[in-house]
């Protein structure tokens, strides 16, 4: 019934409820955000953008793929998923 309650705005919110929040939204993943609607939206098609592959765009590429597993195996060492920081 607390949930219920809380839909409505009539059950007791905890004071640490909010902490969430303060994690998810970080400058940085607000701008990985921002850069994710960026590149869906107003990004060329995939297939018109590497319909020729020049050394600098697939150096940025591969550089784009190394950050990406960089980040995620900087996070292999949690063994929680809600512990990450």
């Amino acid at each position: 019934m607390t949930y219920l309650a809380s839909l409505f705005g009539l059950a007791h919110i905890p004071a640490g409820y909010g902490g969430v929040q303060v994690a998810i939204y970080t400058p940085l993943h607000v701008l990985i955000f921002l850069a994710a609607v960026l590149i869906v939206w107003k990004g060329p098609e995939s297939w018109v953008f590497t319909r020729r592959l020049h050394l600098p765009r697939v150096a940025t590429i591969m550089g784009i793929l190394a950050l990406a597993v960089i980040m995620m195996w900087s996070q292999a060492e949690n063994y929680f998923i809600y512990f990450r920081s």
